[in-house]
């Protein structure tokens, strides 16, 4: 993969005079993100130390941009946002050295869900995809993939867990996750294959607060009649002052639809 690239912000530290003897990985980059803890940690501690260091630059981070209103002021606190891909990378470093451990599971799903848009995060998904396909926790980590990372490579490990999980709500999920990989790297005869299959498989798999079938359901009628350029469908209901209308009415006018609802 591509190597995470690193925006930084640096801060004064302060070290014992004594040698410290550091844990691989570390980074050559200066700033927050390149302090080591020891090699005489726990694994797990490592990976928590790094989390943390992330949480606490990031929390830095709010509780500024939120006490001023400045707009000038919260752009350039913006330059000082911590960059989850140079952390991502320290993880995924770390759990390279416990593969198949719970170090590896939590450092991996942490990328996949902090850190989507690193460089990594697909070869994150990817590696947690291959050490835990038995794992019916995968299944939650499959329906993230919605928004992204979208490559061929993810694709492929999705294929694969969705044929070897022994989990039926893991391969119907997985399923479903490799149908919108296939939307997002714009395979649409893929996507309505995937979609066709949870419908006849997996309809009744859990997904967020429903199930599968509806969710591919809708998936299928997003691609086939909302996308840019085709013909919007019939809409009919009632004003805010209880007038019946149809988005038909409109045919040739300039609409601005806005759906809103309360959760």
């Amino acid at each position: 993969m591509i190597p995470c690239s690193a925006l930084l912000i640096t801060m004064p530290l302060a070290f014992a005079s004594a040698p410290v003897a550091y844990a691989s990985p570390c980074p050559t980059s200066s700033g927050p993100a390149s302090v080591c803890p020891q090699t005489d940690d726990d694994p797990a501690d490592l990976l928590q130390d790094i989390l943390d260091e992330y949480q606490e630059e990031y929390g830095k981070f709010m509780r500024a941009y939120r006490a001023t209103d400045d707009q000038a002021e919260r752009d350039r606190l913006r330059e000082t946002l911590p960059d989850p891909e140079a952390y991502a990378q320290r993880v995924l470093a770390l759990t390279s050295e416990h593969p198949g451990s719970e170090v590896a599971w939590d450092g991996l799903t942490w990328i996949v869900g902090r850190a989507r848009g690193a460089a990594c995060a697909a070869d994150a998904l990817v590696r947690l995809i291959g050490a835990f396909t038995k794992d019916e926790r995968l299944g939650d980590i499959c329906l993230r993939t919605g928004r992204g990372p979208f490559s061929e490579d993810v694709a492929k490990a999705l294929g694969k867990l969705a044929k070897k999980s022994p989990h039926t709500k893991v391969r119907g999920q997985a399923t479903f996750a490799l149908g919108m990989q296939y939307k997002g790297l714009e395979n649409q005869k893929g996507f309505l294959k995937q979609m066709k299959i949870v419908q006849k498989k997996f309809a009744e798999v859990p997904y967020f607060r429903g199930t599968l079938g509806p969710a591919a359901e809708g998936a299928i009628f997003e691609v086939e009649r909302l996308q840019i350029g085709m013909t919007a469908p019939d809409i009919k209901g009632a004003d805010l002052g209880g007038d019946q209308f149809a988005l038909a009415d409109y045919r040739g006018k300039v609409v601005v639809i806005d759906f809103w609802g309360h959760w």
